[in-house]
């Protein structure tokens, strides 16, 4: 898992622009909340924490017109946010084109509203507030980003943990089975925070990534035995396919960061002492 690159818009400067571009009544309705838009906006950029003890909306439950104003700047777009909406995909990373930043399973091709429209409609059209996502990730997370006032998935902007090494697996030798099956498992590093650990085990739950990874895991483990076994028996020595699997695990890391499931996979077959000595 790794970050993603966020767009250096003046977030206040492109909501007065998006409204612009729009029509009355909804341009009027846009252009008297401003203001009011301007300090959630900078509450969200300068202090982010604290929204996650907020209780309510700086838009109330009965302003319908403001509610629905603000979320059809996002549903229909107008030029200006086209172009954003453009924007956000195409300065990530290539590895972040090709997957999903919340799972790294599936291509991104929606946005996810980390702070959900419904609970807060004036991030809407937050860039900051906006992460390239998987469909599978954006249903399976929904408006929840929090419970009892605590984060519950990771903001792939704001969040600066995810250098900690929190991802592990391990081999499982099951009674009557040749091949070994991975299991992976989360564990708390020493240097990152509880509250920082907790948010990554939510996500990792509500999004069922630890099965999902054994899924995919398993599905490859067989065949890269099979290559790996093939690379001995044709003269290839112990220390040449550790250091072989090593490099792929650290290439990979290097590329997705060191909590993607395949780099953690090849590490778990480099480090597994039963499965070298079977060779």
């Amino acid at each position: 898992m790794r970050n993603c690159n966020y767009t250096s818009y003046n977030e206040i400067v492109s909501f007065g622009t998006i409204t612009e571009e729009k029509n009355n009544p909804a341009k009027s309705t846009l252009n008297a909340i401003t203001g009011r838009i301007a300090t959630s906006y900078i509450q969200y950029l300068n202090n982010f924490p604290s929204l996650e003890g907020k209780s309510k909306s700086d838009i109330l439950k009965n302003e319908t017109s403001e509610r629905a104003a603000l979320q059809l700047c996002y549903s229909s777009e107008t030029k200006s946010f086209k172009f954003i909406r453009g924007k956000i995909f195409d300065i990530q990373p290539d590895e972040l084109k090709a997957f999903c930043p919340y799972c790294l399973l599936n291509k991104p091709k929606t946005l996810d509203h980390y702070i959900g429209q419904t609970e807060f409609p004036e991030y809407s059209i937050l860039q900051r507030n906006l992460i390239p996502c998987c469909f599978d990730c954006n249903n399976n997370k929904g408006e929840q980003w929090r419970k009892d006032k605590k984060r519950r998935f990771i903001h792939f902007y704001n969040d600066t943990f995810l250098t900690n090494r929190f991802l592990h697996g391990s081999l499982i030798y099951h009674r009557g089975e040749i091949v070994p099956r991975i299991d992976f498992c989360l564990m708390k590093p020493a240097a990152m925070s509880v509250s920082d650990f907790r948010i990554v085990k939510f996500h990792f739950k509500d999004l069922h990534l630890l099965q999902e990874y054994n899924t995919r895991a398993n599905a490859l483990v067989s065949s890269e035995i099979a290559v790996i076994t093939d690379s001995y028996h044709g003269g290839a020595t112990i220390d040449q396919i550790i250091a072989s699997l090593t490099s792929r695990a650290n290439a990979l890391s290097a590329d997705f960061g060191i909590n993607y499931w395949s780099a953690v996979m090849y590490e778990t077959l480099a480090n597994n002492n039963r499965l070298i000595r079977s060779l």
